[in-house]
């Protein structure tokens, strides 16, 4: 779906700036927030598949 995402984004022009994959069954996020927060994004998407 990544991979969907970002096709789909730069179509219409969209920057990508990375992305954080968290272990499924996973309940703490501070990481990939952190990692997010530190690129200084104007959008953070959450893609949630399980």
């Amino acid at each position: 779906m990544a991979q969907a995402m970002v096709a789909a984004g730069q179509a219409h022009g969209v920057e990508f700036v990375g992305e954080a994959l968290v272990p499924f069954g996973a309940a703490d996020f501070t990481a990939a927030f952190t990692a997010a927060k530190d690129k200084h994004p104007t959008l953070v998407v959450l893609n949630l598949y399980g």
